[in-house]
């Protein structure tokens, strides 16, 4: 494995979700439209004076595993709206190292893109001048996700 950086607190996470195959349409979850600051718990292993993250810390506070997140479809002509769901996401191999901290947990490195998903709890629905609205259909969103920063002074493997 070849050696990265190490994820830190406030190094970010940025997710993307796929295109839609409606035209002009896209998921707009608000908390992850701008990178996310992620909270490092290796509290035993500082870099650069800040807690490395570990296996788990790959969710930012404002999406943390089954946090409700609101999102909307922007479609023509109307959009969907109302719905929540959650974040779920799949760091591969290359994201983590191989050994692990006093806790027991791998380090988490920049590696490369990651598979994220938006799952729908509620989904959103798409109003309708006659009639009753139209529920999102969809219950689950691609994209990738992937580390921002990571130190620039400590790699890992």
């Amino acid at each position: 494995m070849v050696a990265d950086s190490v994820i830190r607190t406030g190094d970010l996470l940025k997710v993307t979700f796929d295109p839609l195959i409606a035209p002009k349409s896209t998921l707009v979850v608000p908390e992850l439209m701008t990178p996310q600051p992620l909270l490092g718990s290796g509290k035993d292993v500082l870099v650069d004076g800040r807690p490395v993250c570990l296996k788990g810390d790959e969710y930012p506070p404002v999406a943390r595993p089954f946090t409700f997140l609101h999102y909307t479809v922007t479609a023509l002509p109307n959009p969907y709206l109302g719905g929540v769901g959650w974040l779920r996401l799949a760091p591969g191999p290359s994201n983590t190292t191989a050994h692990t901290t006093a806790d027991g947990l791998p380090v988490l490195i920049r590696g490369t893109a990651f598979t994220a998903a938006f799952d729908v709890f509620r989904p959103a629905f798409q109003a309708q001048p006659s009639g009753s609205p139209v529920p999102d259909t969809t219950r689950s969103y691609s994209g990738t996700a992937e580390f921002l920063r990571g130190s620039d002074t400590v790699k890992a493997g």
